[in-house]
């Protein structure tokens, strides 16, 4: 066998080798920062739609706590259900039009603050003050701004902003340790900024993993129409004052809200992904989606990792949604699906929209709750076993979210900001945004016109957590469970039946008393796993109700290992098959390379 003979097998294997690497390994997103294009402020795809009429709401006075009176269904002149008013602030006496919101609370005092944008700027008011105190004001970063959208890490507060920019806003930085000692009327300055992006409608960041997300920028094109908008990612852990670019999801084009969530629902191909919910909306037809993207912070999947895209019959505009606690429902709304000639088919009242998520590569649009008017829906949460709905004129409305993945839900609370739009619930003015994820159980409201409402429910709320026997059940052995109840409501809830089963063998069926607000009970409860457990793993599903009719579920999925000795290799995902492939193409050739040449030194 000649030296060239020798040589010529290698190289072919090399070859074949870079060949078959190249492509997974330039698949993913690098992250090289795409050149924002500030030229166009309002990025492709978003909403051009600009206020009806703010001033239905408008109010220049504040107002004191007025309990809900049932009887007659007002607080003071505010119809209501189920919810009191703790205080008015109005904030946009300061900023103008009022916009999105969220909150913070401080980690040494406890204090509540409430976030709101407004179209100059960003304020901030003590709520846990009775009455809540105005402290002070974050001025814009770029004037003529209409949307606006805050989030918090940390102690850091984040700020993009959208409309007819003249200069691009980017991502104002804010750090909330400063309203500690800070006086009444205080202006404040931004402690930092981020230059990545001009306009960005809307943010979201993940808690868990310190990544932000930017959705409807003027940066991050992609998708069928090759539209900017996009997710632009950044990494706030390093140094939240200066965001590490990280890349953009290309998937689908514009993209109007997102919910990015460490995934640990039943879906075993996905859990412990980063996954994130995105809500595509578009005015033209068709192209409405709800699409999920992959964008777990490692080298073996793409920052763009494409999971699935639908859409649904009478789609307006797909804008927000938020996931149940148990990662198996997502809750959704549409914004423009209320109006008359939108699209084919559009409802006359509003629609909140469940969608089955049990299966992320398919997810299934269960059913929809119509609710009782034609005001438009708009931003929503998930707290518990609630739903927290901030309806434009309609204002908040809270249903139950304990049976939602079976496409029905009931109205438990209201409150109603603009008494004034009966005569016109098809505008937008009124509520904007709701914020109900305070330890204090209070809500906070920002209406357009006028400022924050800060509000609480006088109903239960159950919080349902499982402890399972860890990362797998094994047939033959006892799986030991612990379920906990806790009422993170705002009232104590009497009668509360707590139903487990597993695999549809009832395991607890236990009734409590009552449970006080805060208190918790927890119900273990253990089995034999046996060679059918196994079949499927083990389903798990907890069903809390009370005599107030309010209650929760949880569902959750226990891998089984068919034997005590086996060894559980797990599900290989796509991005998992992307890379071993490649490495198990090498081995082969190799193997196949050296029989060749020790086949022709044998020659």
């Amino acid at each position: 066998m000649s030296y060239l003979t020798r040589l010529r097998v290698p190289a072919i294997l090399f070859i074949l080798a870079v060949a078959l690497l190249l492509p997974s390994t330039f698949k993913g997103v690098t992250a090289q920062e795409p050149p924002p294009v500030h030229d166009h402020a309002t990025a492709p795809g978003s909403k051009h739609h600009v206020l009806t009429n703010p001033n239905l709401s408008i109010r220049r006075e504040p107002m004191a706590a007025v309990e809900c009176n049932e009887a007659v269904g007002l607080a003071g002149t505010f119809p209501c259900h189920n919810i009191d008013l703790l205080g008015f602030v109005p904030t946009n006496v300061e900023g103008g039009s009022g916009a999105d919101l969220w909150g913070w609370v401080d980690p040494e005092t406890g204090t509540e603050y409430a976030l709101m944008g407004h179209s100059e700027g960003v304020s901030f008011t003590n709520i846990t003050a009775d009455p809540p105190i105005l402290v002070g004001f974050l001025p814009t970063h770029a004037p003529n701004v209409l949307w606006r959208d805050v989030d918090v890490y940390g102690d850091y507060m984040y700020t993009v902003a959208d409309g007819d920019l003249v200069t691009p806003h980017g991502l104002q930085i804010f750090d909330l340790k400063q309203l500690r000692d800070a006086l009444p009327g205080t202006q404040f300055e931004e402690s930092g900024h981020y230059a990545g992006f001009g306009n960005g409608h809307t943010l979201y960041i993940n808690p868990a993993t310190g990544n932000l997300f930017v959705a409807g920028s003027n940066t991050c094109r992609g998708g069928q129409d090759d539209e900017n908008g996009g997710l632009h990612m950044l990494d706030l852990t390093a140094d939240p004052l200066n965001p590490t670019f990280r890349g953009c999801d290309l998937s689908d084009g514009y993209t109007h809200e997102t919910q990015c969530i460490v995934y640990n629902g039943p879906d075993q191909d996905h859990r412990g992904r980063e996954v994130c919910f995105n809500h595509n909306g578009d005015f033209a037809p068709n192209i409405n989606h709800l699409t999920l993207v992959d964008v777990t912070n490692d080298a073996d999947v793409p920052l763009n990792g494409f999971i699935s895209r639908v859409t649904y019959e009478g789609a307006g505009y797909t804008h927000q949604g938020w996931v149940t606690d148990d990662h198996t429902t997502l809750v959704m709304n549409d914004e423009y699906d209320e109006l008359n000639g939108v699209t084919a088919g559009a409802p006359q009242n509003y629609r909140t929209y469940f969608w089955d998520i049990t299966d992320l590569d398919n997810p299934v649009l269960v059913d929809y709750f119509e609710g009782p008017t034609k005001a438009i829906d708009h931003n929503l949460y998930v707290r518990g076993g609630l739903i927290f709905e901030g309806n434009y004129t309609d204002g908040i409305r809270i249903l139950d979210a304990s049976t939602a993945i079976e496409g029905t839900t009931a109205e438990l609370a209201r409150f109603d900001t603009t008494p004034s739009a009966a005569d016109e619930p098809t505008v937008f003015a009124g509520v904007w945004g709701n914020y109900p994820f305070f330890p204090s159980g209070k809500i906070i409201a920002s209406d357009i016109g006028s400022g924050l409402f800060v509000l609480r429910h006088t109903i239960p709320n159950f919080q349902v957590t499982v402890e399972g026997p860890g990362e797998f059940a094994r047939q033959g052995e006892i799986a030991s469970y612990t379920i906990t109840i806790t009422n993170i409501g705002n009232a104590p809830a009497t009668g509360v039946l707590v139903t487990d089963t597993l695999n549809e063998d009832v395991l607890v069926n236990a009734t409590e008393a009552e449970l006080a607000v805060g208190e918790s009970v927890s119900h273990p409860f253990a089995r034999l796993v046996s060679g059918e457990d196994c079949a499927t793993g083990l389903n798990n599903s907890v069903r809390v109700s009370s005599d107030q009719e309010i209650g929760a579920s949880y569902y959750t999925l226990t891998p089984c290992e068919s034997s005590p000795t086996a060894v559980s290799v797990g599900t290989v995902s796509t991005g998992t098959a992307r890379n071993v492939a490649p490495m198990v193409a090498l081995a082969l050739l190799g193997t196949v390379g050296g029989l060749l040449v020790w086949r022709r030194r044998r020659a």
